[in-house]
């Protein structure tokens, strides 16, 4: 996934992580993002996206997930077969898209934890609980690197 230049965001995850923003007004809110690599091209897909379970705690400007709701929500959706965790996601209650030192570490350390070479970023921009803006990073050992993310209207952010 090294090469990935693109993560396109199905209408599915766009829809469930536009909700999650709006159903906890002034929190930070966030989870995983499913999907896959399009072979040959340097597109990456995300077709899924879970919050952050019931008992995470989220803040303005924080946010700790359920941790054993995260681990079974992975395990259940890549028992499927079908996708498989690519990133994580999450909410900045401004309009920065700015990824914080705090960002960087935390996409590292999930990307460690679940074995991967690179890991997508998503970062959403809301005003008002609702989402503006999107912004993509790529995070792998070497750095982090923004990318393009696209939506499914064509939306480039």
């Amino acid at each position: 996934m090294s090469a990935v230049e693109l993560v396109q965001i199905h209408p599915d995850p766009l829809e469930r992580i536009s909700a999650l923003c709006s159903t906890h007004p002034s929190r930070e809110v966030g989870g995983v993002l499913f999907g896959f690599v399009q072979p040959g091209y340097p597109v990456l897909h995300a077709d899924h996206a879970c919050g952050p379970g019931p008992a995470a705690e989220m803040e303005r400007r924080r946010l700790l997930w359920d941790p054993s709701y995260v681990v079974g929500y992975i395990d259940a959706i890549t028992a499927r077969g079908f996708t498989a965790p690519i990133g994580r996601w999450h909410k900045h209650c401004t309009p920065d898209l700015r990824a914080s030192a705090e960002d960087r570490v935390g996409a590292a350390a999930f990307r460690a934890a679940l074995g991967l070479n690179a890991l997508v970023d998503v970062i959403v921009a809301t005003v008002h609980d609702e989402p503006i803006s999107w912004a993509a990073y790529l995070c792998t050992a070497a750095g982090y690197d923004r990318i393009t993310a696209e939506l499914p209207d064509g939306v480039q952010g």
